[in-house]
């Protein structure tokens, strides 16, 4: 295994979320109740797993190990990749506030976390494609043996001290709960 195929593992994962999001917002758009735990579960699943692990795992390690092999941060897929990490922060900022607001306000609070869930859904199964296709397509041809090995460890080093033991186990459970609860109404 390659620590790409851990992270591509890991994209799986999110689109799960993904897909159960997109179902929330459909119920959000009906007027349909959804329980304000729920949104603000969402937003804990792509503040911590999806962006302090996932895109952890991503800036601090892969990309560094990339750049020092020659990939430019400026210009090329990196530097891409990172823009594209500072949007979904703040569509996810968007949401948390909004998933804050839910239980006070649902009905304005309810367009908010759709419009810009609907926007972080779009971007990242945009993001997740360009990483899977091409990012990481490129960094397994250019990346030796020993490089991937090194990087392995650091990813296993990153979940257990950066992430702590268990967090990882805890969100895939997360998203089976909710995936029980929005499945049937997937679109």
């Amino acid at each position: 295994m390659r620590p790409t195929d851990i992270l591509t593992n890991e994209h799986k994962v999110i689109k799960k979320m993904l897909d159960i999001t997109s179902a929330v917002c459909v119920k959000l758009s009906a007027d349909e109740e959804v329980k304000g735990e729920h949104l603000k579960e969402i937003v804990s699943f792509f503040k911590v797993f999806a962006d302090s692990c996932h895109h952890g795992k991503e800036e601090k390690i892969l990309f560094k190990e990339l750049e020092q092999s020659g990939f430019p941060r400026e210009g090329g897929p990196i530097g891409a990749m990172l823009a594209e990490h500072v949007m979904g922060r703040k569509l996810v900022a968007e949401m948390a506030a909004a998933a804050d607001e839910y239980d006070k306000n649902k009905d304005s609070a309810a367009v908010r976390f759709a419009q810009n869930a609907g926007e972080y859904i779009n971007l990242l199964r945009d993001h997740i494609y360009k990483e899977d296709n091409i990012l990481f397509a490129m960094a397994n041809q250019k990346l030796s043996k020993e490089q991937h090995d090194k990087l392995m460890e650091k990813f296993r080093n990153f979940e257990h001290d950066d992430m702590g033991a268990g967090t990882h186990e805890d969100f895939l459970k997360l998203v089976e709960k909710l995936e029980e609860e929005y499945s049937a109404k997937a679109v």
